[in-house]
């Protein structure tokens, strides 16, 4: 059938938000999964179907003039099979993409390496009982390297799921971990695209509780597999199948959809959509979702607690700061050189425990909104009084803010620190030494009074939570 361009109309949409792409890529076949490379590059499935064999390859297309060119075959895998769905990893020097038999069925996951061709073996185990492993998604994320795909493996959610793996420095692939409840469903749930700008992740689903017809395009944010609850976007779906969602320059977007019925046009084609505001920004804008009640939060230490003298042997192993807490507490007597009331209160009634209990208070709703699948960030930062020299005191403060995090680490059975591993929850080390503690605290080691049991110099030995704040 020659294939012919028509002028487009939209059920729900207008010309100006939604757009057939412009050039000659689209025709009466299928177009799937286009990325965007750079300005004048991209790359896109072409599916061929007649009587007998429905078939893919991928192709290459440049931009002249705002109008894609007609595609050039990009991926020569020297196999008869069907391929489709490429996913470039950069300089990392990997490029996979899906290769299937039996037409466009029983699908596995390849990839290329200096012009070598690989299956991806750590997927495609029979082992896993699935029929396909599709839709490779490659991205870094905080100095990380993931590769999410879509997989009827047994151990989803039903249907097909998103799944990922891990790629650690040396290529190794870890074990397949599915993308959790909150993207995955009963139904399909296809095309995964993440964006690092926005922590943000989109794909398809055919659910239709919230569903306007066929596939729908989500998104939910955060990473590996703590989500948000995903999000329909109705300004990009209609009662047919909208999929490969892909962003470029987190300003124009581009998918697939059937939305077309004339008979010159088949099946699925590329569709355009410019975003008013880049998404960046309007993340940036948006994204703080609450600020801790607690902060600024004063944690106290006794002197020269942790001993920074050790600094070399205490670096990786100081001990978290409950140690430090209840040492502080057990040497109260040792500030009794007088009668004075704000010590005493410092020991019984405020600021020491305070500073324990709101620490505790803090992690508490953070667990909350990582559970959520929110971000959290907490900035510390580290004082030391002016008893010692500069450096000794940096040190002092480093082991202080490190013993908070041991501390951090350590609580509700290590369950934050997965959160810290995945990058989840974020924590701004700064330790400052003497140069911000106070002024009138004395620096003569001769005069203990004044330098080490003086209140002042007691409020000056110390770590500060300075903000505590949730992202989605």
């Amino acid at each position: 059938m020659l294939c012919s361009f028509i002028l487009i109309s939209f059920d729900s949409y207008s010309q100006d938000e939604i757009s057939f792409l412009n050039g000659s890529i689209n025709n009466c076949n299928s177009q799937l999964n286009f990325i965007q490379i750079n300005d004048s590059t991209a790359t896109y499935t072409n599916v061929y179907s007649d009587a007998k064999i429905t078939t893919s390859k991928i192709y290459y297309s440049n931009k002249i003039k705002n109008r894609w060119c007609q595609g050039l075959e990009y991926l020569n895998t020297a196999s008869n099979l069907s391929i489709a769905n490429l996913s470039l990893s950069g300089n990392k020097g990997f490029n996979f993409f899906t290769k299937c038999n039996d037409g466009i069925t029983n699908c596995d996951i390849y990839f290329t390496l200096e012009d070598k061709e690989f299956s991806l073996s750590q997927i495609n185990s029979e082992a896993f009982s699935a029929d396909y492993n599709t839709q490779p998604f490659f991205f870094t994320f905080n100095k990380k390297s993931f590769l999410y795909f879509v997989s009827d493996r047994k151990g989803g959610y039903g249907g097909l799921d998103i799944w990922f793996t891990i790629i650690d420095s040396l290529g190794n692939f870890s074990f397949p971990i599915n993308a959790g409840p909150n993207i995955n469903s009963s139904a399909d749930e296809i095309t995964p695209f993440y964006t690092s700008h926005s922590n943000t992740l989109y794909f398809s689903s055919s659910r239709d509780d919230i569903g306007l017809g066929g596939f729908d395009i989500y998104s939910s944010s955060g990473s590996t597999n703590r989500w948000t609850s995903a999000i329909n976007l109705f300004y990009l779906n209609s009662e047919h199948s909208e999929m490969y969602f892909s962003l470029f320059n987190e300003r124009y977007a581009f998918f697939s959809s059937d939305r077309i019925t004339d008979s010159s046009f088949c099946c699925n084609n590329i569709y355009s959509f410019e975003f008013e505001n880049d998404i960046v920004d309007e993340q940036i804008l948006n994204k703080k979702i609450s600020s801790s009640e607690f902060t600024p939060l004063q944690i106290y230490f006794d002197n020269n607690s942790p001993n920074a003298r050790l600094f070399d042997v205490m670096k990786d192993t100081v001990p978290s700061y409950k140690k430090f807490y209840i040492d502080y507490f057990k040497n109260r007597e040792s500030y009794y050189t007088d009668k004075n009331d704000s010590i005493l209160d410092f020991f019984f009634d405020s600021s020491l425990k305070d500073g324990y209990t709101g620490l505790i208070s803090i992690l508490d709703n953070a667990l909350l909104d990582l559970s959520k699948g929110l971000f959290v960030e907490l900035t510390i930062q580290g004082y030391a009084s002016p008893l010692a020299s500069d450096n000794y005191n940096k040190k002092l403060s480093f082991l202080r803010i490190k013993s908070i995090i041991n501390f951090i680490n350590e609580y509700s059975d290590l369950g934050l620190a997965q959160y810290i591993l995945d990058s989840s929850l974020i924590i701004n080390e700064l330790p400052l030494g003497e140069s911000e503690s106070f002024l009138n605290v004395s620096d003569d080691p001769e005069d203990v009074k004044k330098s080490i049991l003086s209140m002042d110099a007691i409020l000056s030995r110390k770590v500060t939570i300075l903000k505590v704040e949730s992202y989605r």
